[in-house]
């Protein structure tokens, strides 16, 4: 009966685990339901301090395992693989900043390419991706900015 019990409650842990890196619901509510089922199982043929017992330990088990998994997944040739290694910054080319895009409210330009309604506009000489309020504006067409949300730059043909 105890390779039962720890099957299903080892079972369970690793499932619940592996939502974290699954997420659907799916392993993790089977894993919830073995783990729970181990234990019951436990204090319906073992008594109360022996599921109290093997509840603690399921527990402390899980909380070992999980540290454990985060100090050690990261170094991993696996976790190399799906963790982001470098950092994201601006010198090294990625910038969400939209400080720049400030002073472009009500400046008028050309178009670089055909805004479908999105695309690419030249403002003040830099490069800046748009989105047309009306709709399709050909290539070379004069635009107006009107307002700036966020990093959304919305432009009307002027």
């Amino acid at each position: 009966m105890w390779n039962i019990i720890i099957f299903l409650i080892v079972v369970g842990i690793l499932l619940l685990v592996s939502e974290t890196f699954m997420p659907g619901g799916i392993l993790g509510t089977i894993g919830f339901i073995l783990a729970v089922s181990g234990i019951v199982i436990t204090y319906r043929e073992y008594g109360a301090q022996m599921g109290h017992i093997v509840l603690t330990a399921s527990l402390v088990g899980t909380v070992v395992f999980v540290v454990a998994g985060l100090k050690i997944f990261p170094h991993t040739r696996l976790g190399k693989s799906v963790i982001l290694q470098s950092s994201v910054s601006k010198e090294n080319g990625y910038d969400s900043s939209v400080e720049e895009l400030a002073g472009l409210e009500g400046k008028t330009s050309e178009v670089i390419n055909d805004l479908r309604p999105a695309g690419i506009a030249m403002i003040d000489g830099k490069r800046v991706d748009v989105v047309s309020e009306g709709g399709y504006i050909e290539r070379g067409s004069k635009i107006k900015v009107i307002t700036i949300d966020g990093n959304k730059v919305l432009v009307v043909k002027s």
